[in-house]
C-alpha cells in the first residue's frame, strides 16, 4: 500500500457549506443534488440529501457512520434502511472537492462514483485535478449540478421526504 494516499471522509465532511454533486454515473433523473451536513461527530454525520426528481423537490434523510479504522469509508444508511458504502478515492488537498466510489450494498455490490464539489468552490467547477481522476474511473458520466441548481436550497419547508419504497438499486 506503499504510495496509496488516505483521506478522511470526516474532515470532507466537516464543513457548514453544502456539497454539491457535479458529475455522477448514478442512472436516474435527479438534478440538482446537494447534501447539507446537519450534525457530526467522531462517529457519524446526519445529512439532508435535497435533489429534483422531475418537477419534484426531494429531501432524503442520511446517516453516515465512519469507519474508525479506514478512514475514508463511510457507511450510509437511507431511507427505507438501505445501505451504501461510500468511500474517497481522491480529494483536492483542502478538500474543496472529492472522487466518492459508492458501493451498493445490493444490486451485486454494483459501484457508482461521485464527483463532489463544494459550494465554495461550485461557480469555478471542480479543479481539473478532481476532473482528471472522476475521468481515470469513469469516462462517462452525467452532470446533476446546474447554475439554477442553487435555488433548491431556498425554501427548504417545500420538500416532499423520500419514498421509503425507492428501488433498491437507485440512490
Amino acid at each position: 500500500m506503499f504510495g496509496l494516499k488516505k483521506y478522511n471522509m470526516a474532515k470532507f465532511l466537516q464543513t457548514k457549506l453544502p456539497i454539491w454533486t457535479f458529475y455522477t454515473t448514478s442512472g436516474g433523473n435527479a438534478e440538482c443534488e446537494v447534501e447539507v451536513v446537519q450534525t457530526i461527530t467522531q462517529k457519524s454525520a446526519a445529512l439532508m440529501r435535497y435533489f429534483y426528481d422531475g418537477s419534484k423537490k426531494v429531501a432524503s434523510p442520511q446517516l453516515g457512520t465512519f469507519d474508525q479504522r479506514h478512514k475514508d469509508y463511510m457507511t450510509v444508511r437511507t431511507p427505507g434502511g438501505y445501505y451504501l458504502q461510500e468511500r474517497i478515492v481522491y480529494a483536492k488537498h483542502d478538500y474543496s472537492c472529492a472522487v466518492i466510489e459508492v458501493t451498493m450494498k445490493l444490486c451485486g455490490h454494483k459501484h457508482i462514483y461521485d464527483l463532489l464539489v463544494s459550494n465554495s468552490s461550485i461557480k469555478t467547477g471542480p479543479h481539473h485535478k478532481c476532473i482528471k481522476q472522476y475521468r481515470k474511473r469513469e469516462s462517462k458520466g452525467r452532470r446533476v449540478y446546474h447554475p439554477y441548481c442553487q435555488d433548491i436550497l431556498k425554501n427548504r419547508g417545500s420538500f416532499q421526504n423520500q419514498s421509503t419504497k425507492v428501488e433498491r438499486c437507485l440512490r
